[in-house]
Parts: C-alpha cells; sequence; structure tokens
C-alpha cells in the first residue's frame, strides 16, 4: 500500500511536491522512497519536474479523467481512485 501513500500524497497536493514533503508525509524510507517515485514515474503515475518535485504522471491524469466521466462508477475516495460499480439492489 506504499505505492498507494506515495500517489495520494502526489495526486491530492494541487501542487508540485518534493520528496522530502512526500517522505514526511508517508514516513517511507529515503531510499524505498526514491525507488518507488522512479518506479511511478517509468509507469507514468508521476512525473517529475525539472526543480525535482513530482506532479501526476500522464497515466494518473487518464485514470482520474476516466473516473468523473464515468457516473456507474462510484469513487471511493483518495487512496483508491475509482472504486467499484454500486452493487445492484438487493430483491
Amino acid at each position: 500500500m506504499r505505492v498507494l501513500d506515495v500517489l495520494d500524497v502526489i495526486a491530492f497536493a494541487g501542487q508540485p511536491v518534493d520528496s522530502e514533503r512526500i517522505r514526511t508525509r508517508t514516513s517511507l524510507p529515503h531510499l524505498v522512497l526514491e525507488q518507488l517515485l522512479f518506479w511511478l514515474c517509468g509507469q507514468g503515475l508521476a512525473e517529475r519536474l525539472i526543480d525535482g518535485s513530482y506532479v501526476p504522471g500522464p497515466l494518473m491524469k487518464t485514470m482520474s479523467a476516466d473516473c468523473s466521466l464515468r457516473p456507474e462508477v462510484t469513487c471511493s475516495g483518495p487512496s483508491h481512485g475509482c472504486g467499484t460499480p454500486p452493487a445492484p439492489p438487493s430483491t
């Protein structure tokens, strides 16, 4: 779940966030965080700016847009992105 914690900090910061702020918010060791950030950037989930700060990457932006465009999907909060479709009514 460490990856989701890091993505939450990046996605909901509302501005570029540096690795020190991410580390403080997630309590991850420096080396672990650096490896996760490198991997997230490679996957397109985060993007490293020239000043070393991080913003949501193109894949995260696409997934966020998909969630907001699909009314049949219930969003379950910041740590899980799009949730599962609502359960059918019981009969």
